[in-house]
């Protein structure tokens, strides 16, 4: 019986130098294809997609059911396992993209929007493509070659972007949105089975996986819970505003939700690994503690930049039809603060196996969430944002507590952040002040608190603390 194990030694720091680096990448030509596909289409045409959005995020959890992370921090896997795996997720996607399609009436009526019933079908169909390919990757990513995975994800969000704008400009109106994760979830399948080096056996009993289904059910609840509460708002905002109000609040969330995907997400399949292997307490404590270091000036740089830039950076990037993206993404960016200082606490947990703890904490954050917005959805997208930064800072005093019960030290990664959190806010306070009191037109104010925030973040430097934690973070980096 062939079995695998994961190799978790080819340079922690390698893989995450290659996925950081791949993700950015891919970051850039998503934020570009929004910038295009903004000027080529009507704020309309991405709410109409984004109530559809709002269902095939949490059905996209139920067709992975938690079973990429359980094979990724497996010891080993057997051949047996891993074709076991391959049909649960294959019949998780059939399940979940079946069950999108059959809403799409539903939602029609729910919207009052006919077009939804033929556009969720269509959009159903990627969720049972990437369901397919979750554990070829998986087998890439055991075997330590991230740099096949980076490449996989680069090509195919460029093949999607391309697709969808040749779509928009042949005037497909809506479907050239539709067309993107479509073309994107065939080009990532074809890749994966492509390069896997592994294809599917007999499958063996499902006791073999028991382990393995129990840990992706704990953490498919974790995330049903988490994008249940990030979707509600999408729901409430378009039921009580519209497609026009729904779709600059959803580019405001997009933006914020891209940079955790891009980032989090792809270093997890890196980190997890390595963290979940660490035995030593101490040892644990010292790589969050640095993990924690990097993420905060990454993450916290990103996060008080768009903040200070949003209501100029809206308008001179998509256009004048989209400056109410601005004091959305302002709001929203109170909440994505205090996400970036406790994502530590989702990897420390998850590395310990502590999936139930995990979900306890974040749960009163994530009802805050679905309570809040559906409460005050009809005052308006403003008062929808602020509620999901409430329920941001309720997780984030969760999770901390969730880390202390769990005899994981949380001072050490609040210092560790502490210098990160001085240049952000120093930098944002700057910019915002000096965009207030010399009022001018989008493109220069935007240069303007661009060029501030640059100053007034290098001029934090002057602080020995944050000099010698940027110089360790860069060393960090680089090593």
């Amino acid at each position: 019986m062939a079995v695998t194990t994961a190799r978790t030694a080819p340079s922690v720091a390698a893989g995450a130098r290659i996925t950081l680096a791949s993700q950015t990448l891919r970051l850039f030509i998503q934020l570009g294809g929004l910038v295009v596909l903004s000027r080529l289409l009507d704020p309309a045409d991405f709410g109409l997609v984004a109530m559809v959005a709002s269902i095939i995020t949490i059905a996209a959890l139920v067709a992975d059911f938690g079973l990429w992370l359980a094979a990724i921090q497996a010891p080993t896997l057997t051949s047996a396992q891993k074709s076991t795996l391959l049909l649960l997720n294959a019949a998780a996607g059939l399940v979940a993209g079946g069950a999108v399609a059959a809403l799409g009436p539903v939602l029609a009526l729910f919207y009052d929007e006919p077009r939804l019933t033929a556009l969720a079908a269509v959009l159903a169909v990627p969720l049972v493509l990437t369901s397919i390919a979750v554990q070829f990757r998986v087998e890439i990513n055991r075997a330590g070659r991230f740099g096949v995975l980076a490449a996989h994800d680069v090509t195919s969000a460029a093949a999607g972007l391309t697709a969808a704008i040749a779509a928009a400009l042949a005037g497909w109106s809506y479907w050239a949105i539709a067309v993107q994760p479509l073309v994107q979830a065939v080009v990532l399948l074809t890749l994966a089975i492509a390069q896997a080096r592994w294809m599917p056996r007999r499958p063996g009993p499902l006791r073999d996986v028991r382990e393995l289904i129990a840990f992706g059910a704990n953490n498919l609840g974790l995330h049903v819970a988490n994008l249940v509460s990030t979707t509600t708002d999408v729901m409430a905002v378009g039921r009580a505003q519209g497609t026009v109000e729904l779709g600059l609040y959803s580019r405001a969330s997009q933006l914020i939700t891209m940079v955790f995907t891009q980032i989090g997400s792809p270093l997890t399949r890196v980190l997890l690994p390595r963290l979940a292997a660490a035995t030593d307490p101490y040892a644990f404590g010292a790589a969050l503690a640095r993990v924690q270091r990097v993420l905060a000036f990454g993450l916290l740089g990103v996060v008080s930049l768009a903040a200070a830039a949003a209501p100029a950076g809206a308008i001179v990037v998509f256009g004048a039809d989209w400056a109410g993206v601005g004091p959305l993404l302002q709001l929203l960016c109170i909440g994505a603060t205090f996400q970036s200082l406790g994502y530590i606490a989702y990897w420390a947990l998850l590395a310990r196996a502590r999936t139930g703890m995990l979900l306890a904490a974040e749960l009163p954050g994530r009802i805050v969430m679905i309570v809040g917005t559906i409460a005050v959805a009809g005052i308006g997208t403003p008062a929808v944002a602020a509620a999901m930064s409430v329920g941001q800072i309720v997780i984030f005093a969760g999770s901390m507590l969730a880390l202390h019960r769990a005899d994981i030290r949380v001072a050490p990664l609040l210092r560790a952040a502490a210098p990160a959190i001085v240049l952000a806010a120093t930098a944002f306070t700057a910019a915002t002040t000096i965009a207030f009191a010399v009022p001018s037109d989008p493109l220069l104010e935007l240069i303007l608190v661009l060029s501030v925030w640059a100053v007034a973040a290098g001029a934090t430097l002057a602080i020995p603390a944050v000099r010698h934690a940027l110089v360790s973070t860069l060393r960090e980096v680089r090593a």
